[in-house]
């Protein structure tokens, strides 16, 4: 192994060459370095297509498991050309796992590679296998904003639209949960998933993961104004009046992280507007209490002037929304003087 590493994996020439001469024996081309690694595994993850060929003409293995369970497989699997050979020629498990868990099809779907995706999948790769924690390809593909990677999987493996994660998460669930630059892709994503699962939409948006959660809060968390307006008056099963495990509604979950947009979006439909004021079950907290403990001074401005929320509330401590919000300290803040209800909050932005 030496001796070829010293050479380089590029310079093919030089190592058939050296094995026309040294006639390599099996163990002498399987030997392995510290960490397991066999040549085949340094020639795939140099994507050296050439010694590949030349390996596997000397009946290397090219299904050797280094100490962190990769096969050449796992090594080449940025290289299409290199993946391709050991699928088609070698014949090597398209679902080789690494560490236990993670299969060739995963990491192709977390870095978006389709034609590597498809590759895998014409080769046998299976879509309903999961990581320690839940996750399918689908999972991977949509949870890095991989449109392409997710809708071909999703068309493959409609099941793996239903497969939720040990945290109850749905594919659907984390497309909605997309923010910053994946937030059209969110809003892209679970459009095009339901229209895939068609007639059997409504499961999976009725779907609650361990807190409780369904797409609709994800989408309100998210700030997906668009998406969420699509769900509430296309699918019944989206019920903006729901509560998650904690007993909190779409009212507290957009204040606490403070979407004024999504309060105003939410302030449409008079179905919402008695839940204005609902408190929680862990502390009972409406949704001014969480935008003023968490300084959104917008929020709170939105919630007392525009959707005229009642500030007299107290927590099962006592506590109203005034209380939680004098333990923050910027009274300089521009919209504190029109917060006539509780005109003394002080709050950091």
């Amino acid at each position: 192994m030496h001796r070829v590493l010293k050479l380089g994996t590029d310079d093919t020439d030089g190592i058939r060459l050296l094995f026309e001469t040294t006639a390599p024996t099996t163990s002498e081309l399987n030997a392995t370095d510290d960490h397991g690694d066999t040549l085949v595994h340094f020639a795939a993850r140099a994507h050296a297509l050439p010694l590949l060929h030349l390996l596997h003409h000397y009946k290397a293995n090219m299904e050797a498991v280094n100490e962190h369970g990769r096969q050449a497989l796992h090594e080449a699997i940025d290289d299409l050309p290199c993946v391709r050979y050991l699928l088609e020629t070698c014949h090597v498990d398209s679902n080789a796992m690494k560490r236990g868990d993670w299969t060739p099809v995963m990491t192709a779907a977390l870095k978006g590679d389709l034609a590597t995706v498809q590759c895998l999948v014409e080769h046998g790769a299976l879509l309903h296998l999961t990581t320690k924690d839940g996750r399918t390809p689908l999972h991977m593909a949509v949870q890095e904003g991989h449109s392409s990677v997710a809708t071909f999987v999703a068309s493959q493996y409609p099941d793996s639209m239903f497969m939720a994660t040990k945290s109850g998460r749905l594919p659907l669930q984390m497309a909605a949960a997309l923010t910053l630059d994946h937030q059209a892709t969110g809003d892209h994503l679970v459009r095009t998933l339901l229209s895939i699962a068609d007639t059997k939409a409504d499961r999976a948006i009725s779907h609650s993961d361990r807190s409780g959660r369904t797409v609709l809060e994800d989408a309100v968390v998210a700030n997906q104004l668009d998406l969420v307006e699509w769900l509430i008056q296309t699918y019944r099963a989206a019920d903006p009046t729901r509560q998650d495990a904690l007993g909190r509604n779409v009212w507290h979950h957009a204040a606490m992280v403070g979407h004024v947009a999504m309060l105003l979006k939410l302030g449409q439909w008079s179905i919402l507007r008695p839940l204005l004021n609902a408190v929680d079950t862990w502390d009972s907290w409406t949704p001014l209490m969480f935008a003023a403990k968490n300084g959104h001074l917008e929020c709170v401005r939105c919630l007392l002037d525009d959707l005229l929320v009642d500030p007299t509330k107290r927590d099962k401590l006592g506590r109203t929304a005034k209380d939680l919000g004098t333990k923050r300290t910027n009274t300089a803040h521009p919209y504190l003087p029109s917060l006539s209800s509780i005109d003394s909050v002080a709050m950091e932005p």
